[in-house]
């Protein structure tokens, strides 16, 4: 298979997931971005994400990027398509990923373990 063929399948299998998304994403809710104070605070919520996405948590830990990711990218789907349910959907994974990183800290190593294998049964 050549690079052309395997970029033609990238392009290919990226515009159809475009596709699926732009179905999902559209204006609504514009309250949620209609004074400077809150495109301020989207603003905050995805430095803050960016923040947690460099903080060098150790494999040990699940989720640790994941959470802090799904924020930065429902921020920016609602910021550019002005979709307040996307920047519903941001401020929860954003609040989410603030309390689950403060929660390893306040923990500590030893107590996310415990935690860990009490859930996992």
């Amino acid at each position: 298979m050549s690079c052309l063929e395997v970029l033609k399948k990238i392009v290919g299998s990226a515009a159809a997931f475009y596709r699926k998304v732009e179905k999902l994403v559209r204006p609504r809710m514009h309250f949620l971005q209609r004074w400077p104070g809150m495109i301020n605070l989207m603003g905050l919520m995805i430095m803050m994400g960016g923040v947690l996405l460099s903080l060098p948590f150790p494999p040990i830990f699940p989720l640790t990027n994941t959470i802090p990711g799904l924020a930065v990218i429902f921020m920016a789907l609602g910021i550019m398509e002005r979709d307040g349910i996307c920047t519903l959907i941001g401020y929860f994974f954003a609040l989410l990923g603030l309390c689950y990183v403060g929660l390893i800290f306040f923990l500590g190593s030893a107590g996310v373990q415990q935690l860990w294998q009490w859930a996992t049964g």
